[in-house]
């Protein structure tokens, strides 16, 4: 058993506030100007669940049920790695493809729909991450960086435990290659 584990700290909210903030300004004007009419729904609740599989009608509910705006199959196990890394200036992009199986009257969803709608997302995320990423780069490189992605350093120093006196060295030379700055 090791004797020392670092616990990441989702705080409550695992995005970065600032980012998010920035990115639904930028993802908002970005898609009016592609001008299909997609429209952008911000402070949503992702659901995370094991995939790859549709939902069953009594999943779907159940997630809806939770206050899920959103289910997905991949992101969650993205956002752990740069947590215990440190960085917690994460935002998502999320485009729907269907509404999973909660719709009583509505065709169950298929592979093929989705692949469909999937297409069309390709093309409008590619829009909005060629117009977008410029100005992050811009932002990131000028005075406004802290508040797009200040505030978030150090969120792992409290995540470790037991205390220093109960840690085996073994164990601290582990994680020290992920945590340096507190190993």
């Amino acid at each position: 058993m090791a004797s020392v584990l670092s616990h990441m700290q989702h705080s409550g909210d695992p995005f970065s506030e600032g980012l998010r903030k920035w990115l639904g300004e930028k993802v908002k004007a970005a898609l009016d100007a592609e001008g299909k009419g997609t429209k952008l729904f911000e402070d949503k609740c992702i659901v995370c669940m094991e995939g790859p599989q549709f939902s069953t009608r009594a999943e779907s509910n159940m997630y809806r049920a939770f206050g899920g705006d959103l289910i997905n199959m991949r992101f969650f196990l993205k956002l752990n790695l740069p947590r215990k890394l440190k960085y917690r200036q994460y935002g998502l992009i999320a485009m729907a493809t269907d509404y999973d199986s909660w719709r009583v009257g509505e065709e169950a969803v298929t592979a093929a729909e989705v692949f469909k709608i999937l297409s069309g997302n390709a093309n409008t995320a590619r829009f909005v991450i060629q117009t977008i990423l410029p100005q992050l780069y811009e932002e990131l490189i000028g005075s406004n960086a802290k508040s797009i992605i200040g505030g978030e350093e150090g969120s792992m120093k409290f995540s470790i435990m037991p205390q220093s006196d109960m840690q085996k060295e073994e164990d601290r030379e582990k994680l020290r290659y992920i945590l340096k700055d507190y190993f």
